[in-house]
């Protein structure tokens, strides 16, 4: 994704040729504040990228052997197969 940006800058960067136009400056100048924008983004992202490599969102080794974990399975477990008789239940309905 960074590669991107570096590859859309290089692009504004070639061959820009201005006459005294109105509507070249201006469009220089859009392309420019894109420009500036774009490596912004880009020094943003990989400011992100560095501190996710640094300190991970979600220690999973520390919640890996909670007790609310298997408790949520079970209780999602149980809630998808009432969802589920439910659904057969008017289908049974709705067809005879």
């Amino acid at each position: 994704m960074l590669g991107e940006y570096d590859k859309s800058i290089q692009v504004l960067n070639e061959g820009i040729e201005i006459d005294n136009d109105a509507a070249l400056v201006n469009l220089l100048t859009l392309v420019k504040k894109k420009e500036t924008f774009l490596k912004r983004e880009k020094h943003m992202m990989k400011y992100i990228f560095d501190n996710l490599k640094d300190k991970p969102v979600i220690h999973d080794k520390k919640y890996s052997n909670s007790v609310f974990r298997a408790v949520y399975s079970l209780v999602s477990l149980l809630f998808m197969f009432v969802l589920l008789a439910r659904i057969f239940k008017k289908w049974k309905i709705k067809s005879g």
